[in-house]
């Protein structure tokens, strides 16, 4: 069999559809970096995932930034994306600003699944880490993702050296005011000089002691798993899942099977890649089905090599 028509080992997509971000999170910072790039149309990026799919066993498709609802097609996408003849999964991450606005039509159009990104559930707190004042919006975001029907939804919180059990307690009580699973995930060396990263970086353990502060836990998984999870008890009698994500501590590059394109049509190894491969002609145009498997193939071989530089900045590649 022709190699390049060999399936991809890939069944996981991350499409970044935008580098755009209206946040200016401390270990991130886009609106003081961020060039706005040329995105491809709706129309392109649903085609380019179509093929994609032929010669890969796509099965999810994560829609990510920046900020993707800063995007005015992003139903348009979404409803493209769900209508593939592959039917992969469509999800979506954001920083929830924006949601209220656009929870019902990324519904109806098709979206499966949304994780949230809140670092912090403290107003205060928030508005100094993200530069804006908006973690009433977030909250009335996920308010409108649970009237119209998103169900499993994920909150994402980057554990940095600021985490207490006071923070994770608000973090725990608002998972389980929205019927979510609370995600703890650990800093990665993306944009930081390295006194930064230093000062901010907690390591999975350590960010699991200071959770037990706040909460008994059970485990709730096999030890094998590469992503811990617990149940963690609320003083309500509630229980909420709480997952850690360890790509520093504990990484789990050997079972990865994402691949990562960006808003301009380039492939990604993986976040910590320094290798960008542009998918499209010079005229813009599509490749044919072999080149592009071809492509996919060269891209998981570069994909174990790449693991040990700093890149650019995470709102850039669709964290």
């Amino acid at each position: 069999m022709n190699p390049s028509w060999m399936p991809a080992p890939f069944d996981y997509l991350r499409l970044s559809v935008t580098n755009r971000c209206q946040l200016s999170c401390t270990y991130c910072r886009p609106q003081h970096h961020a060039p706005p790039r040329r995105l491809l149309s709706a129309r392109k990026l649903v085609a380019l995932c179509e093929a994609m799919c032929v010669v890969a066993p796509i099965r999810k498709i994560r829609l990510s930034g920046g900020e993707p609802l800063l995007r005015p097609d992003l139903v348009e996408l979404v409803a493209g994306l769900a209508k593939l003849p592959t039917k992969p999964e469509i999800t979506l991450t954001t920083n929830g600003v924006l949601l209220e606005e656009v929870a019902e039509g990324l519904a109806a159009a098709g979206l499966s699944r949304i994780n949230v990104h809140v670092d912090t559930a403290d107003p205060t707190a928030y508005a100094r880490w993200t530069a804006m004042p908006a973690l009433d919006r977030v909250l009335r975001g996920l308010a409108a993702a649970r009237a119209a029907g998103f169900r499993h939804t994920k909150i994402n919180a980057v554990m940095t050296s600021a985490l207490d059990a006071s923070a994770v307690r608000r973090l725990l009580v608002l998972a389980g005011d929205n019927e979510a699973i609370l995600r703890f995930i650990e800093l990665m060396p993306m944009g930081l000089d390295g006194r930064a990263y230093e000062r901010l970086f907690l390591p999975a353990d350590l960010g699991l002691q200071r959770i037990s502060e706040a909460a008994d836990l059970t485990r709730a998984d096999a030890d094998a798993s590469p992503h811990r999870r617990y149940l963690a008890a609320l003083p309500d009698a509630r229980r909420v899942m709480v997952e850690m994500i360890t790509p520093m501590s504990r990484p789990f590059c050997a079972s990865c099977s994402r691949v990562r394109l960006t808003c301009d049509g380039k492939l990604l190894p993986c976040l910590l890649s320094p290798v960008r491969m542009s998918v499209l002609g010079e005229d813009g145009s599509l490749p044919d089905l072999p080149a592009l498997g071809g492509l996919l193939h060269r891209c998981a071989s570069l994909k174990r090599r790449t693991m040990t530089g700093l890149c650019e900045r995470m709102w850039a590649v669709g964290g």
